[in-house]
This record gives C-alpha cells, structure tokens and sequence, in this order.
C-alpha cells in the first residue's frame, strides 16, 4: 500500500535509533487510532461541544462529556494500553502475525477498536447531555460554526 510504505519511510526518517520494520509497523497501527480520535475531537471541538483532549506523543486521549478514552503506547513494554469504560486491554505487536494482538494472541484491527470506542464515547454523552462541561475551543466571530 503506497500510504503504508510513506509512513514507514517517515518513521525510518525521524527515528533515532532506527526503527525496527515491526516498531515501525506498531507506530503506523497507532497512526491508525490517533486518525479516529482527531476526527472525533476535531469535530465536537467546531460545534461547541463538551471534548478535550490530547493526540501529540504516546499518551493519546480524549474526553467528551464525563466519558473518558485513552491508548497509552508504551514503548519500552511494547505495549499499547487501551482504556474506556467498558475497556481495558494491553495489546502488542506480534511478529509472527505482523499484527496487533490482544492477550489471547488473537489479531486485533486497532482502528476497528478505536473507532468502537469512540461509539461508546458518543453514546455514553448521548444519554447525559451534560452542559456543564463546556468545550475549550477558542471563540472567533468570523468562524463558520458559530451561529
């Protein structure tokens, strides 16, 4: 995949040491929920609602409402802890699979289970509609979503 291999250069670029082909790949799987945490706070963000959030370095998080989520990398463990309300799983990388496993070694589709968790996010808010917590994004008056 064209994509996969611009990643992979991009990590062999800036890693220091050398990123291993499967430190690599596991980077690129991260990549992968960081890309469905963004999309998700991004957009409440633009509409007021209640979401904040951090999506730079390997303590990836969001919380929308009271609902909380977090992929923690840890890289010396190897280690990608996943944390909602309803979660808490330590995956890693399996280089017999060259893939993501959970504990049972069984494949894991990382953007599957990120995109799940911010279902959950979404539904748990659904049903508080809390107002309390407002959004912390800057208010312009020349914004598009201000209305």
């Amino acid at each position: 995949m064209m994509s996969e291999s611009w990643h992979r250069a991009v990590a062999r670029a800036l890693a220091v040491p050398a990123l291993s082909e499967d430190l690599a790949a596991f980077e690129i799987e991260f990549g992968r929920v960081r890309e469905v945490v963004v999309y998700v706070l991004e957009l409440a963000r633009a509409h007021r609602l209640p979401a904040s959030g951090n999506v730079v370095g390997d303590d990836v998080w969001i919380v929308f409402g009271q609902a909380r989520a977090r992929f923690t990398l840890n890289r010396r463990e190897g280690v990608l802890h996943v944390r909602t309300m309803r979660i808490d799983q330590r995956l890693a990388w399996s280089m017999e699979l060259r893939g993501v496993v959970d504990a049972s070694r069984r494949p894991c589709d990382l953007k599957a289970l990120a995109r799940g968790a911010m279902n959950e996010l979404i539904a748990q808010w659904q049903t508080e509609k809390s107002p309390t917590v407002p959004s912390t994004a800057r208010e312009y008056e020349d914004e598009p979503t201000k209305g």
